[in-house]
């Protein structure tokens, strides 16, 4: 599956402009590059075992690339990854959230997965 980020803008002069990137994930949905339409590289990123980011390169300047584990989004203000239904610490590998679906998905309530490079908790409810 592709997925790319386009920003829409008008510049000074009246005149409408746009910008694709495209990002490049490894197998478990991590953005690791983004390229341009032409295929350039834009942005890479490393990242620890829990999905948080060692270090970024914007070779561009223009790229944004805010997320994370798979549909996480970076915020900036708490240090957190906003995951759907609740808020995931990168540092600790856990969510600061009760599971709001309780049970369901078992004892730990705050529990990510028991393996982020093999499970997957897309919606921050219930891993796969």
């Amino acid at each position: 599956m592709r997925y790319a980020q386009v920003h829409n803008w008008t510049n000074e002069d009246g005149e409408n402009r746009q910008q694709t990137h495209y990002f490049h994930c490894d197998q478990i949905g991590i953005p690791r590059e983004m390229t341009d339409k032409d295929g350039n590289l834009v942005w890479f990123g490393n990242y620890y075992g829990w999905g948080k980011l060692k270090n970024e390169t914007n070779i561009s300047g223009t790229a944004h690339q805010p997320f994370r584990l798979q549909n996480q989004y970076a915020d900036c203000e708490t240090g957190l990854h906003y995951n759907f239904f609740r808020y995931y610490e990168p540092d600790a590998g856990r969510f600061v959230n009760q599971d709001p679906i309780g049970l369901e998905d078992g004892f730990n309530f705050y529990r990510f997965a028991p393996n982020a490079q093999e499970w997957v908790d897309p919606l921050g409810l219930a891993k796969k």
